[in-house]
C-alpha cells in the first residue's frame, strides 16, 4: 500500500488512505510495527469514510504504543489535506471519536495550512479522569501532592493538565510523565501533561508530553488546550489569535467560549510504500515542501530568544 508520511508542527504521522476500501489488518498491531520501523513517528492516521450527517470523512488515529486516540489535532490537519484533495471542498467536517470537527483550507503563498474547530471544551472534573477530590467543579488552580505546579485540567477531546512555569525543564517534564504513566489509580486513562511559559499577552510556548508517547514536537490538542487555559487564567485574550510556539514550529490559535480554532501546517513529506509487517520503501520525496517548513521554522527563530531557540527541533 501506498501511504504518506507527514508532520503538522513537526509531529510526524504515517496517513493510510481507507476512503475508498478498508483494509484488512489490525491497525493497533500495524502501529505498533510500523513506529518502530520508521523514525521519527508518532502514530498512523487512517482516513476512512464517515457514517455521520454532513460528515465527509472519518479520522481514526493511533499512538506509537497501539491504544487509539480520541483526536489529535496536528494529525487532523492532515487528514483534512488529504481528504481536501479528494473532494476540493474548503469547508467540511472530519469525524473523530468524540464527535464532529470542523474544517477549513486557508490560502497561504508557501505551505499548505488548515483551521480545525476543535470541540467541546469541557471543564468539569466528572469529564476528566483523575481521581481525587477536590472543592469545587473543576480541576483550575489546585494543587496536588504530585506536582510543583498549580494544575489546570481541561479535555478538549482528550484529557489534558496544563501547568503555567517559568522555565521549560525537560528532566522535570519526564519525570512527571513517567509518574502519571506508572500511577492509574490517580490517572486510570493516562492523561497527557502540557508546560507553558508565557512569553507575553497572546504569546506562549508549550511543551507537551503525551500519554502512549512521551515529548513530542507538538500536540494539536495540548496546545489548543493551553491556550484556552491560558485565556480562561487571563494570560491571553479570548477571541484573538495566539501565537502558539512549540519544539516543532508554531500554530494560531483562538478560543472562543466552548472550543477553539486550531491553526497549521500540513506538511506531507515522504510517499512510502509499505508491505505490511514485511517492508517498506520510500517512493517519493516532497522536497519543495520540505524546503518551505524549513523557511518556516528559520522565520520562527528569528522570533524567538535564544534560549527558546534550543528547543527548536531541525
Amino acid at each position: 500500500m501506498t501511504t504518506i508520511y507527514a508532520q503538522g508542527s513537526k509531529n510526524y504521522f504515517l496517513l493510510i488512505d481507507e476512503y475508498e476500501n478498508l483494509m484488512d489488518i489490525d491497525r493497533s498491531e500495524f502501529t505498533k510495527w510500523i513506529c518502530k520501523e520508521i523514525t521519527p513517528l508518532d502514530g498512523t492516521l487512517f482516513l476512512q469514510k464517515s457514517q455521520l450527517h454532513k460528515c465527509e470523512g472519518k479520522m481514526v488515529m493511533y499512538n506509537p504504543d497501539g491504544s487509539e486516540a480520541e483526536m489529535c489535532g496536528n494529525g487532523i490537519r492532515i487528514v483534512a489535506r488529504k481528504l481536501y484533495e479528494k473532494i476540493g471542498i474548503k469547508n467540511f467536517y472530519i469525524e473523530t471519536k468524540r464527535g464532529k470537527i470542523k474544517i477549513e483550507k486557508i490560502n497561504n503563498d508557501c505551505l499548505e495550512v488548515f483551521k480545525a474547530n476543535i470541540n467541546p471544551v469541557e471543564l468539569n472534573k466528572n469529564i476528566i479522569p483523575i481521581n481525587i477530590k477536590i472543592k469545587g467543579d473543576e480541576f483550575i488552580n489546585i494543587d496536588m501532592e504530585f506536582f510543583d505546579y498549580k494544575v489546570n485540567a481541561i479535555r478538549v477531546q482528550n484529557p489534558h493538565i496544563v501547568f503555567i512555569v517559568d522555565e521549560l525543564d525537560i528532566k522535570k517534564i519526564n519525570n512527571y510523565g513517567k509518574m502519571v504513566a506508572n500511577n492509574r489509580d490517580i490517572f486510570p486513562e493516562g492523561i497527557n501533561l502540557n508546560f507553558v511559559k508565557i512569553l507575553e499577552k497572546n504569546k506562549i510556548f508549550v511543551i507537551t508530553y503525551e500519554r502512549g508517547a512521551g515529548i513530542t514536537n507538538s500536540c494539536g490538542t495540548g496546545m489548543s488546550s493551553s491556550s484556552y487555559i491560558c485565556a480562561k487564567l487571563g494570560y491571553c485574550d479570548f477571541n484573538v489569535p495566539i501565537d502558539v510556539y512549540n519544539k516543532g514550529g508554531k500554530v494560531k490559535c483562538i478560543v472562543t467560549n466552548n472550543s477553539v480554532d486550531l491553526i497549521g501546517n500540513a506538511t506531507y513529506e515522504k510517499e512510502i510504500f509499505i508491505n505490511p509487517f514485511k517492508k517498506w520503501e520510500v517512493s517519493k520525496i516532497f522536497e519543495e515542501e520540505k524546503k518551505c517548513y524549513q523557511s518556516y521554522i528559520d522565520e520562527i527563530k528569528k522570533e524567538l530568544s535564544t534560549n527558546l531557540v534550543s528547543y527548536i527541533v531541525e
